[in-house]
Order: C-alpha cells, then structure tokens, then sequence
C-alpha cells in the first residue's frame, strides 16, 4: 500500500495548449479513487511555480506534482530542494516540448501518474545548480543556438505552432547566427577556449535504455555534468550533427566536443542568453555545479537503471 497520503499540485494553468487544470483535476480524480488526497494551486504570471512551492507550508503533503511545461518541473524541484522538505516530486506534463518526460520516460496520462504515485515508484536524481542565482535545472542549460531559439519563440507564437515555433526559430537563427567563443573552466581548473553556435551543460540528456541525444553518455545519478559544444558553422552541418546524436552515431571531434565535470563556469564572448531547461534566465557567465540525487522522482521502477 502506498504510503502517500496527500499530494500537492502545483499546476501551471497557460503552458502548452492550457490544458494543465483539466489534467490535474483527472490525476487527482484518479488518486482519489487510491484513497490519496490532494490539494491543488494554481501559478500566476506574477506567482511562477517557484514561488507558489517555497510560500506553501508543505508539511501536511507527503508528495508534489509540477503540472506544465519542463520549466514548471524545474521550478517546483529548485523551491522543494530549497525548502529541505525531502519530498518526492511528480511531473504531469501539459506543455510545449515536455522534453523532462521524454528523457526520464515518464507516462504523459493522468492515470500513468497517479499509478506511479499510488504505487510510490521513485528514484533520487541528480540536480544541477546555479549558485550564483540559486537557480535549478533538471535536463540543461543552453546557451548560443540552444538559448537563441527559446528566445526567438514567444508563448503568442508557440500557442499557435506549438513545437514548430522552435523549428522554425532554429531554422532562421542557424542562419544567421555567427559562432562564438566559449571559454570553459572545469572543476580541476582546465580552462579551454572552443568556437562553436551551440553550448550545452547536460545533467540528463538521453532517452532511457538508448543512447542517443544531446549528450549520449551523460547519466541523471553520477553526480555529473556533460559540457557539450556543437562547433559547426552552417544549417546544414548543424542539421547533420543533430540528426547524428538522435540516431546513436558521435559527430566528429571538429564538429562536437564533450567534457564531464561536477562544476564547471562559462564565459562568453559575445555574451549570450542562457536558459535552463527551456526558460530564458540570464546571461553569461554562468557557473554550474552538479547536485548528486539531490531530489527523489516518480520514475516508473523498470527504467531506474536506464537514468
């Protein structure tokens, strides 16, 4: 039997096509039925999820559950890590790209959620931090392209295209977009200098069981991070490396260049905007620091070992 007894939904109620109040309203429907009780707040423009978690008195909840886009999840894990509560954290995804749910193979349903809670399936994960900004991440911070394109697709645009806003930013912007210079400083004091259009700082980033994505060996539970530099220069050879990593093959090292760390600091020039987990948060430089299974997920048993 589930030792859930009542579960907290922060729900995000404008991500994605803003279906995140009907999706809550089924889980905890479903949860119900699993005699578990829930309570449900709602995020404002002006009230992000960060900050509906941290000003809530979570001891009566024995679990929460980010309901919204990738950013919604990151927000809740950043204030229950803040708030010391121990608490595990569920994600029902009802946002735009819902890249979290892909890569830690997360059910998507309602009722997929509310088994794994009822069922109490939960792994510690890995979280990456900004201490600089006490800011959190769960998947990655971009910067260059990978941030370019976040800010080149407004909610107003997204609500139309949904996931083709991204495209069709990533298209105009690799052609536009000069190269920059990242100068990377790891945790043993390395300092390299790499010219590349995209920069990435993974603390989960491939599909469970395949390894393949933005950084193929890159595991959520080593208390690790992938420091990743696309450094191609054209649409087509951009296109080419992607379509590399998302079909299992490594680019060659002229076009791709990885390195494990459990801090790293980057600088720019130019400077550029950076987002985590696909929220715009700032500009370079920007220091990252691994976090080792610093919060406990819903995550159904099976792919446990996959992470």
């Amino acid at each position: 039997m589930s030792s859930i007894r009542k579960v907290l939904f922060v729900v995000n109620p404008v991500s994605g096509e803003a279906a995140g109040e009907e999706r809550a309203a089924e889980a905890v429907k479903a949860l119900r039925e699993g005699a578990v009780e829930s309570a449900v707040l709602l995020t404002e423009e002006e009230r992000p999820a960060s900050v509906v978690t941290a000003e809530t008195d979570l001891a009566p909840f024995d679990a929460v559950v980010a309901v919204g886009g990738d950013g919604t999840l990151r927000e809740v894990v950043g204030a229950v890590i803040d708030a010391g509560a121990g608490l595990p954290v569920g994600f029902l995804p009802s946002g735009t790209a819902n890249v979290c749910a892909l890569a830690l193979g997360l059910p998507t349903d309602p009722a997929g959620l509310a088994a794994l809670i009822l069922a109490n399936e939960t792994a510690d994960l890995d979280v990456a931090h900004l201490p600089d900004r006490n800011e959190y991440f769960v998947l990655m911070l971009g910067a260059g392209l990978a941030a370019s394109v976040i800010e080149e697709s407004p909610r107003s645009v997204k609500n139309v295209l949904g996931f083709g806003a991204y495209v069709i930013a990533a298209f105009k912007e690799t052609l536009l977009r000069k190269r920059s210079l990242y100068r990377i400083t790891l945790d043993d004091d390395v300092a390299l200098s790499v010219r590349g259009s995209a920069l990435f700082v993974v603390n989960l980033g491939r599909l469970p069981g395949r390894d393949i994505g933005i950084a193929p060996d890159a595991s959520g539970r080593d208390g690790l991070l992938d420091v990743v530099v696309i450094k191609t220069k054209t649409l087509f050879h951009s296109v080419a490396v992607l379509a590399q990593l998302l079909t299992g093959r490594r680019p060659a090292y002229h076009q791709y260049q990885s390195h494990r760390t459990a801090e790293v600091r980057v600088e720019s020039r130019p400077i550029e905007s950076v987002q985590l987990d696909g929220d715009l948060t700032g500009d370079t430089p920007v220091t990252v620091r691994a976090l080792p299974r610093a919060i406990r997920l819903f995550i159904p048993r099976d792919l446990i070992a996959d992470l």
